[in-house]
């Protein structure tokens, strides 16, 4: 899976993006026009529906990886940056990931 997100990023990504845009806050998936892909989540349920006949959904994910922080944190395996920075990455405030993602 790493492979292919690396392939996507450094060589199909690269083919479709708007000229000039800042690398640092654009959108990782467009669709053939350069437009962002605004059916990610469609395309995750796809995929590990199609894959592997489970039904994941990207809030599954971050469940998963908020969960996941957690645990990682409570057993000081995970200092508090890093576990600040897995909310971040997920998109969401501590306090959101806390009530609503981690389990």
């Amino acid at each position: 899976m790493q492979a292919l997100l690396a392939l996507y990023v450094d060589v199909v990504r690269p083919l479709v993006a708007p000229k000039g845009e800042n690398k640092d806050t654009a959108m990782l998936f467009l669709n053939l026009d350069g437009t962002p892909d605004r059916l990610l989540g469609r395309h995750v349920e796809r995929y590990f529906r199609t894959a592997l006949n489970l039904k994941i959904t990207t809030t599954t994910i971050r469940k998963m990886a908020e969960t996941t922080a957690a645990d990682l944190f409570r057993r000081g395996l995970l200092t508090q940056a890093q576990k600040e920075a897995c909310h971040f990455v997920i998109g969401h405030s501590q306090t959101t990931s806390e009530n609503f993602y981690v389990q």
